[in-house]
């Protein structure tokens, strides 16, 4: 058995223990040397009495292989996690910095800050709610703060402990001394009630954190544990100047009262103080298109050599994957930029966005060489329509001419695009507005231009159009064909909303059994990843009912259809499925060394964009 403290200079699991970095009711957080890859880690080791639990051990085990494929820059990577002589342990990245908790010792922050480092944190957690992942314990503990460290020398924000989620809709689990999970003075109501959970428990948690950052102590002040928790279920919610109207939303008892995003939270707070948005990230800048023109002339790019060669970055963690369909087998493996977030093929070149650099790579298919051209923002995603190049940014779409490379022009659609996708009924976009309180579907080439909105509960007459003012609903996934534009959203629970390309308006609103990741058109279906559940549902899109089901591998994410199988990305299996559409079943499996994102199929080849980390 491994003794509840290590020794310093002790080895774990390949890991050499340097210091005691922190202390908590879950266990201990150690400085680590990581012996193989000569770097330095913060090493979780959790409490015995966790791992007694073969079913809780076996599922945060689980959830932490998930979690450790959460690419964000507001998250904190982990590296590995096992079991070690009957101890949980997980390795993260090792952040320099103090914590929110020590910053707030030093009393109050002033609003503009208070809100700039919540809003990372709102980013985060919007980013795992999609993957499916609840945090459960959102505090200024688990919030790291390096200063100066982000664009422009602000303060860099990492939500930590993403290992300790646990999956949206399950019920709240005691931690075998009585409490809740969490921690009281943040913790949701339905926590403590033993209630159903999704993120909209981690989106109360985070308004006990803002309140706590402009007020200087938490919501609820009590003498004892036991109070607060009573605070938190039956007493009003505090109060600050302006902001009335935002914390009771986003303290109130109620789920369903609440908002339905940290971004949204962050856009209220921001209204009702009067500040600014910033104009960084995906965020909407306004640029003029002869501003557009002259920044594409600009644009000209560094070109990588084929197979890893000169000019690429020791930080590029992201890679393009050539399958052989016939074969089914790994043709080829190009390292490209970092975090990559979409691929496209057309125009005679592969096309690949990257978040993590801000950055489209054009790639010649024949010799895999790339060059990169500089993005607004960090770009969602690629489509090629009609020989253009579209990539899905803060501005809305861009427009590439794929001879030149340059930027010839840009399509707003408001708040920037959250997903972009094409077909048969052009290039279509959903984005947030600018307030960040709704969201809009725009239609950006063909012979009509028109956005469209969805509401925030189920939509009233089908066929009516869509309610700008009541529009809350997270967008996770685009796609075009089966006779519909096809939006997975979340509006309180899982859906996947099909709207009819000539009018702009809904003409389904299909629930869904899980939380999804990914969506695609075409092969008689439209097919949807459950990232959780390791299926994929096939949905008739004439009748709009979930027709059948087919296992495939761990964490799917990504798909894409061509040559007549629908191709799935398996996020935590590193591989990728082949599906007969057929007889709905898997034909064949491509191990791919790296963890798959996002799938396009063209010319003879089967594309990944991939995390080689």
């Amino acid at each position: 058995m491994v003794p509840s403290d290590l020794p310093i200079g002790s080895e774990l699991v390949g890991y050499r223990i340097e210091a005691v970095l922190g202390r908590g009711g879950m266990g201990i957080v150690y400085l680590a040397e990581d012996l193989r890859l000569k770097r330095k880690v913060a090493l979780k080791l959790l409490s015995p009495e966790l791992a007694e639990d073969e079913q809780f051990r076996e599922q945060l085990l689980a959830e932490s292989e998930l979690a450790a494929s959460l690419d964000h820059p507001n998250i904190v990577p982990i590296y590995a996690a096992g079991d070690a002589a009957g101890r949980i342990f997980i390795s993260m990245r090792y952040v320099e910095g103090a914590d929110l908790k020590q910053l707030l010792r030093k009393g109050p922050l002033g609003a503009e800050h208070a809100l700039a480092l919540v809003a990372q944190v709102a980013g985060a957690l919007d980013a795992a709610h999609q993957r499916g992942l609840v945090h459960g314990d959102v505090k200024p503990s688990n919030v790291l703060v390096t200063p100066e460290a982000g664009h422009e020398g602000a303060d860099h924000v990492y939500l930590a402990d993403f290992g300790l989620t646990r999956r949206l809709a399950e019920r709240a689990v005691p931690d075998g001394r009585g409490q809740p999970l969490g921690t009281v003075d943040y913790v949701a109501p339905e926590l403590i009630e033993g209630g159903e959970v999704d993120g909209r428990a981690d989106l109360y948690s985070l308004g006990c954190v803002l309140y706590e950052c402009l007020a200087g102590e938490p919501p609820f002040p009590r003498a004892s544990d036991a109070a607060v928790l009573f605070a938190h279920l039956d007493s009003e919610p505090p109060t600050l100047p302006g902001l009335e109207r935002v914390l009771s939303t986003a303290l109130a008892k109620s789920p369903e009262d609440r908002y339905r995003s940290g971004r949204e939270l962050v856009a209220a707070a921001r209204a009702a103080l009067g500040l600014a948005r910033p104009r960084s990230g995906r965020r909407r800048v306004a640029v003029g298109a002869v501003a557009l023109l002259a920044v594409g002339a600009a644009v000209l790019a560094f070109v990588l050599a084929r197979g890893g060669g000169g000019g690429i970055s020791p930080t590029t963690t992201g890679c393009l994957i050539q399958i052989d369909p016939k074969t089914m087998a790994v043709h080829r493996t190009v390292p490209f930029g970092a975090s990559p977030t979409g691929v496209a093929v057309g125009a005679g070149r592969v096309w690949m966005t990257t978040y993590g650099d801000a950055s489209i790579w054009s790639v010649d298919p024949r010799t895999l060489t790339g060059v990169r051209i500089a993005a607004h923002g960090n770009p969602v995603g690629v489509v090629v329509d009609h020989g253009a190049v579209y990539v899905g940014d803060i501005v809305g779409a861009t427009r590439i001419d794929p001879a030149s490379g340059q930027v010839f022009g840009s399509i707003a659609a408001k708040g920037g695009a959250e997903a972009i996708a094409s077909g048969r009924a052009g290039v279509w976009v959903v984005s947030g507005a600018p307030s960040g309180l709704t969201y809009t579907l725009d239609r950006l080439t063909g012979s009509t231009q028109f956005g469209s909105r969805l509401v925030a509960e189920t939509p009233g007459p089908l066929g009516s159009p869509l309610d700008e003012e009541h529009a809350l609903f997270n967008p996770t996934g685009l796609a075009i064909g089966g006779g519909g534009v096809w939006l997975l959203g979340d509006v309180g629970a899982p859906r996947l909303w099909k709207v009819n390309p000539d009018t702009g308006r809904i003409v389904a609103a299909i629930p869904l059994p899980f939380a999804p990741g990914g969506v695609a058109a075409g092969l008689g279906g439209v097919w949807v990843t459950a990232q959780l559940s390791d299926r994929l549902l096939r949905i008739d899109p004439r009748t709009n009912r979930i027709a059948s089901e087919i296992v495939v591998g761990r964490g799917p994410t990504g798909l894409a259809i061509g040559h007549g199988s629908v191709w799935v990305a398996n996020t935590l299996d590193r591989s990728v499925s082949r599906i007969d559409p057929r007889m709905d079943r898997v034909v064949g499996t491509v191990s791919v060394n790296a963890s798959p994102l996002r799938l396009a199929v063209g010319g003879r080849s089967v594309w990944v964009a991939a995390d080689a980390r």
